[in-house]
């Protein structure tokens, strides 16, 4: 039985080799000490140059990418506001969930599973819903593998003054550039534990001015300390942990931390297709950091997936890859496909050994995004 120990699932991620080291350092002192003011002021900083937000702050929640994203949804509206999502897929959907729990009118626009929200539809929907007080989208779907244009999302929302643009960078950030300043973003939020490769743990939420302005003028505030953004004490070690992973972004780059990115999502698509293995999204509308494959109606993807980790020690998520941060190389790639490869020949399934390998071997060496 060969064992490699690769967790290409879309998250939780592994755990990046600077992070590990940092997790065994002993804590001197409690979070209300000078040394862990000081190292969240960093880390806030650091993310702030990594988000591009000179205008906005960032706040760290102790939690899961979905209490950030909720503590947003709910700070933002009140009940009977009016909402517009668009159904990416299960994260699309999320934010429905949660703005219909918060009491809001959800307006969901339909999108055909694989594609990208286009914003002539979001513009559309403002149009006949001027009095929208939220638009919030997925930047990265890992449900179907999509990258939506918040971009040109952002430029559009820009142009409803009653409308505050909400952006899902959960899956992205770290892996794909992130604007929020530019693209008009009024909050984004993310975590630790995706493309960043930090312990699971910590929400992270960018605020806008606009959002701040938002926030304040509830005619209720939110009665939660837990939703209250200004209150929160994080986590020194798993604080310290995001500072490590951070730091590594820009000690190799971040531009060239996406281009990896690109590379490595492009070499797992084409492994895919060369192995007769539909992806869900075209090449215009792929995230890098998450690949959804259609499978063969004929495998049982829950007896795949276990032997494809128990036999070849590669971890997947449903029916998806993910090109995730330190992991998004070839090192990391390649075994994976040849795993995948392997196994599929288990089940009988008529795949020829190392045609994928060889489709991804030509994305790397020629460094195709």
């Amino acid at each position: 039985m060969e064992q490699m120990g690769i967790n290409m699932s879309c998250g939780q991620t592994d755990i990046r080799p600077e992070c590990l080291e940092t997790l065994a350092m002993p804590v001197r002192t409690p979070v209300y000490y000078p040394g862990y003011q000081s190292l969240e002021a960093e880390t806030v900083a650091l993310l702030k140059k990594l988000l591009h937000a000179e205008q906005g702050d960032v706040t760290l929640m102790l939690g899961t990418a979905t209490y950030g994203l909720e503590a947003a949804i709910w700070n933002a509206i009140e009940p009977g506001d009016t909402v517009i999502t668009a159904n990416t897929g299960v994260f699309g959907h999320l934010q429905t969930d949660i703005a219909q729990a918060a009491g809001a009118n959800v307006i969901e626009l339909p999108v055909t599973p694989g594609q990208a929200v286009r914003p002539e539809a979001v513009e559309q929907a403002l149009k006949e819903h001027p009095e929208t007080k939220l638009v919030g989208i997925v930047y990265s779907d890992t449900s179907t593998g999509v990258l939506s244009p918040v971009w040109d999302i952002g430029r559009v929302v820009r142009r409803f003054p009653d409308a505050v643009f909400l952006v899902d960078a959960v899956s992205a950030f770290g892996g794909v550039a992130v604007r929020f300043d530019e693209w008009h973003i009024d909050f984004c939020c993310t975590t630790s534990q995706k493309c960043l490769n930090a312990p699971q743990g910590v929400a992270i939420v960018a605020i806008s001015p606009t959002g701040w302005k938002r926030i304040d003028s509830r005619s209720k505030p939110i009665g939660l300390r837990s939703m209250n953004f200004r209150v929160w004490k994080g986590s020194f070690v798993l604080t310290r942990a995001l500072h490590t992973a951070v730091k590594a972004v820009f000690d190799e780059g971040p531009e060239e931390v996406y281009r990896r990115h690109r590379v490595a999502g492009r070499a797992m698509r084409e492994a895919m297709r060369a192995l007769g293995l539909p992806v869900l999204a075209s090449d215009a509308d792929a995230s890098p950091t998450c690949t959804k494959v259609a499978w063969p109606s004929a495998l049982n993807m829950e007896v795949f997936r276990t032997r494809l980790e128990q036999e070849y020690g590669i971890a997947m998520a449903g029916e998806r890859f993910g090109t995730m941060g330190y992991f998004a190389r070839p090192q990391y790639v390649l075994p994976t496909i040849s795993a995948v490869e392997r196994c599929l020949r288990d089940f009988q399934i008529p795949v020829e050994l190392g045609r994928g390998l060889q489709a991804a071997n030509r994305v790397f060496a020629e460094g195709m995004e």
